[in-house]
């Protein structure tokens, strides 16, 4: 709670009604809150790279090497913006959780060069027919996606017409035949946790049969939601989830992935992603878990493997991933914990 940089002023500046005139006080620069040069000068050629992206992302001038992320002013889309950057420009093995726990330019670099050397001799190494093994591996199959696509309308129109044909007083099952077939194929092709897998294989193409037919049946679920009977059909899609939950979202693309214990309320619009896409053609499944007496807020945004624990608040429009103890507030842009061990944007 100390304060990074102050600024002396002989008069704060008023305005008509006698108050402070916030708009007129003079923004801090942060480049310049040091006058030792080890601080604001690079040491390396990976230093100056990260100096530019978050004197670029940041919109300040020569950003401080040891300044970090909340200290530069930035906010958790900046965040996004300077990892774009830098996985484009330096290495595409950087993720969101290098950044967090490396939040300034001189750790930040320190954590990336060993990613460096680690990539140099594999590209050394990658010769044209295993680029083009690569391709293959990771080719869509239309055969799979048109079966899947023909079964997604079958599943959808099939019952309609059988109803309306032969059994015109049977309309009111039919959400009822929707959803129970999703708990079926849930229990047949769900492909569990996955610590990494190609995109378009078997494993992939299970999932996205699964959330295609989720989708389908998101009409009939918004009716139900926040009450025992969504917790009721989500148990039977294979979730850990308490009956005391209160769960106002369907934005859920594994729900057999999820475990929520009670009194935790999820607002509407909250998306639970249990599938992470990485940048070398490959695709993850991680669990997501909420502990006890937690609230998130409404458009938040959970991935790529969440484990809460109890008594936490995630305001709204949040992006939350990694571990997150207990007694902590995610705003977005600001971190309040008891423990130091966390990871939220």
């Amino acid at each position: 709670m100390i304060p990074s940089l102050f600024i002396i002023l002989d008069n704060f500046p008023l305005n008509a009604n006698g108050k402070i005139d916030r708009k007129r006080l003079p923004s801090p620069s942060f480049s310049t809150s040091s006058s030792d040069d080890n601080i604001n000068s690079p040491l390396t050629r990976l230093e100056q790279q990260l100096q530019d992206i978050f004197s670029q992302v940041f919109r300040v001038e020569s950003a401080s090497v040891e300044a970090s992320f909340n200290q530069l002013g930035g906010t958790s889309l900046d965040m996004i913006h300077a990892l774009t950057l830098i996985r484009r420009e330096i290495c595409k093995e950087a993720d969101i959780r290098l950044l967090l726990t490396n939040p300034s330019i001189r750790q930040l670099a320190q954590a990336i060069e060993p990613l460096l050397i680690l990539e140099t001799p594999q590209d050394a190494v990658f010769t044209t027919n295993q680029s083009h093994e690569t391709h293959l591996r990771c080719s869509p199959s239309f055969v799979l996606e048109s079966v899947g696509i023909v079964f997604l309308v079958s599943q959808w129109l099939w019952p309609i017409i059988i109803i309306h044909r032969w059994c015109p007083f049977f309309f009111p099952v039919l959400p009822a035949f929707h959803l129970l077939f999703y708990v079926i194929c849930s229990r047949l092709f769900a492909p569990g946790y996955i610590k990494t897998d190609n995109l378009f294989s078997w494993n992939y193409y299970r999932w996205w049969f699964l959330d295609r037919l989720w989708n389908n049946n998101t009409f009939w679920l918004q009716h139900i939601l926040g009450t025992p009977l969504y917790n009721y059909y989500l148990r039977l899609c294979g979730a850990r989830i308490s009956l005391n939950a209160h769960i106002y979202t369907t934005t859920i693309d594994a729900p057999w992935l999820l475990e929520i214990d009670d009194e935790t309320w999820i607002a509407n619009e909250t998306c639970l992603n249990c599938l992470y896409f990485n940048d070398d053609n490959t695709f993850k499944l991680s669990p997501i878990r909420i502990g006890s007496n937690c609230s998130i807020g409404t458009r938040s945004i959970l991935f790529d493997g969440v484990d809460m624990q109890n008594n936490i608040i995630i305001q709204p429009m949040s992006l939350v991933t990694g571990f997150i103890a207990s007694e902590t507030i995610v705003d977005g842009e600001e971190h309040k914990s008891r423990p130091s061990d966390i990871s939220g944007v």
